[in-house]
């Protein structure tokens, strides 16, 4: 139950003192950052770097937002990467009409929409958790879009029915997973224009909850960077962010639609960066994948849970460098 309640936190928590916010118009809260129209729908994003290099695009997990690639961007930038971080709606402060249908090949599509957008025709993808299934319908379904993939915890199928279903984690005493599963169930039947369910859904989620389970997603409460409680708790300043989150649950999130025999068939450089103590995304998900993919690297964190971007940054960084710089060649 901890962890059901968690993964709503991660996306709907922290609107008590945020009202003001909610009130302006597309608002801008980091350097850099601007609104592009994609299909229709208003997407939040951040450019940095060189305009003429690499193009770098870093795509957020269930709940994230470009806050989650606070400590990346810049090292990539200085580095010469250009680079690209985006809200996926109807996360962070992306559009937020109940209209849209976030299922099936929409994220893809989006995500191949937002490099038209920008004028960019292939990129390495770095995808976060459920980032990492978007690269990968990116991969199959636009694979001449795709430079590299770099999948950190990635939230993927490996093939292996018993990893996939949760029985081939190794260690059986943890509490395993974010909970999301059981949350959509649970959601499948909510009217998300009910104003009794998006009540409920505020009163659920306070801010005083969510630092408490924030720590779920770490290694260890020492792990939790002194600014995510209020940084994952980003304002969500488009009106109508209820509506629009509690349709993407009831809607199964966008279920992905590669198959695993993407692994067997990819001829692209892949990286897979994963925390050892990741109760998330298990790093026996990283080691299927990298046995599956042709030359796949996987470079794996002690001590770390499921964002080993935020947990351990030099490392994680460095590593991911070393990878581009080979891209490039």
């Amino acid at each position: 139950m901890r962890k059901v309640i968690f993964s709503l936190l991660m996306i709907l928590v922290m609107t008590a003192g945020w009202v003001a916010a909610q009130d302006a118009d597309q608002p801008i809260l980091d350097e850099d950052a601007r609104y592009i129209e994609v299909g229709g729908a208003s997407i939040y994003l951040i450019e940095r770097g060189d305009p003429d290099g690499l193009p770098v695009l870093l795509l957020h997990g269930f709940g994230g937002s470009v806050f989650t690639w606070r400590y990346t961007i810049d090292p990539l930038a200085e580095a010469g990467y250009r680079v690209i971080a985006f809200d996926r709606p109807p996360y962070g402060l992306s559009e937020k009409s109940s209209d849209f249908d976030w299922v099936g090949t929409a994220y893809a599509d989006l995500t191949v929409g937002v490099m038209d957008e920008l004028g960019i025709e292939a990129a390495v993808l770095v995808g976060h958790s459920a980032g990492g299934a978007v690269i990968a319908d990116v991969a199959a379904l636009y694979p001449e879009r795709v430079l590299g993939l770099d999948f950190v915890a990635g939230a993927v199928m490996t093939g292996d029915p018993d990893i996939d279903s949760g029985r081939g984690q190794r260690d059986d005493s943890q509490e395993q997973g974010s909970g999301i599963g059981g949350l959509m169930a649970n959601l499948g039947d909510i009217d998300p224009e009910s104003p009794l369910a998006q009540i409920a859904v505020r009163t659920l989620l306070t801010p005083e909850r969510f630092a408490d389970l924030l720590t779920s997603a770490y290694y260890s409460p020492e792990a939790v960077p002194a600014d995510a409680v209020e940084g994952y708790g980003r304002p969500l300043a488009v009106p109508g962010w209820e509506a629009a989150f509690l349709k993407l649950l009831s809607g199964g999130m966008g279920q992905p639609n590669y198959t695993p025999e993407l692994w067997d068939t990819l001829d692209l450089p892949v990286f897979l960066q994963w925390g050892e103590n990741d109760t998330w995304v298990p790093l026996v998900i990283g080691e299927a994948v990298a046995a599956r993919v042709d030359g796949a690297i996987l470079a794996t964190y002690p001590e770390t849970g499921h964002i080993p971007m935020e947990e351990q940054i030099d490392a994680f960084n460095a590593d991911l460098l070393d990878w581009l710089a080979g891209i490039e060649g």
